[in-house]
């Protein structure tokens, strides 16, 4: 019974360190990100004899629906579902970011555009003076609060 135990904590301990292993390895290099390819746990414990994967340049996306891990019965039959990438790909199919389309938009509304000139005034004066204590802290927060509050009320309506 010792000498199975041993075994089997010996196995769960090369398990770990090979995991922490890749892990670290993926954390080091970000580059290779781009060049992952789908797995599942099956095929990642296949040894040196199992099939090689085709890499293919894609992007890390996790599925919608996956759930949490208390919601799959089994984690290791947990698939990490990747989107191939167009090869021909150009500058007008990048995607960008609708929160900061929102930030330039909400910037410009009639009371965010109005706390901006408050908080530009400010910025003005205290640069103005050689020796001041005087911070435009609360005039920033206010414009902040501002544009924050409006690409909270429309980031949703643009997400797909």
């Amino acid at each position: 019974m010792d000498s199975k135990d041993k075994n089997r904590k010996m196995e769960n301990n090369i398990r770990e360190e090979y995991i922490s292993k890749r892990f670290r390895d993926r954390l080091k290099t970000p580059n290779n990100q781009s060049a992952q390819v789908e797995w599942s746990e099956k095929e990642e414990w296949g040894g040196e004899s199992a099939p090689k994967p085709n890499v293919r340049s894609t992007h890390n996306v996790m599925t919608p629906g996956m759930g949490s891990p208390s919601s799959s019965p089994g984690v290791g039959n947990m698939k990490v579902k990747l989107l191939q990438s167009d090869a021909g790909g150009g500058a007008d199919d990048e995607l960008v970011d609708p929160q900061d389309t929102l930030k330039a938009k909400c910037g410009q509304s009639k009371k965010c555009a109005e706390l901006a000139e408050i908080l530009s005034e400010c910025n003005d004066r205290v640069n103005a003076k050689e020796k001041t204590r005087e911070t435009c802290e609360q005039e920033l927060f206010d414009f902040v609060e501002c544009v924050a509050d409006c690409v909270a009320q429309n980031l949703f309506k643009l997400l797909k």
